[in-house]
């Protein structure tokens, strides 16, 4: 496992740098925890899985959103565990990925709590 997210790190690193600006589309409970949040408070902590699924490309993430909320994000690389640039599991021809190119990063969430602002949200 830490050998695998080694070779992840260094060809997320390789190809973006120290951080990648990330997308996550969520709907359901989670976006309306967030919207509620928002209304409210300038930074909300959202509970999360402690590894969730985040993409490079927006338009995915509103996919996944349909009707909730796009979160946008720097992620800093060394929070990502897996990326589609080398994991076999999530390429898109093989995995979780199918046939679409989800263009998916699977990241780390410590303490499985993901603070947001509103700036954070598109």
């Amino acid at each position: 496992f830490k050998s695998e997210v080694t070779r992840t790190q260094a060809a997320v690193r390789g190809e973006y740098g120290e951080t990648i600006t990330l997308y996550r589309g969520v709907k359901g409970d989670y976006a309306a925890d967030l919207k509620a949040g928002i209304a409210k408070d300038s930074v909300v902590t959202l509970n999360m899985n402690h590894a969730s699924s985040w993409t490079s490309d927006e338009s995915i993430a509103r996919q996944f959103a349909a009707s909730g909320a796009v979160i946008q994000q720097e992620i800093p690389v060394d929070t990502i565990l897996f990326s589609h640039l080398n994991s076999p599991a999530i390429k898109p021809t093989s995995g979780f990925g199918g046939t679409l190119n989800e263009y998916e990063f699977v990241v780390g969430i410590p303490g499985g709590k993901l603070k947001i602002t509103k700036e954070d949200i598109i």
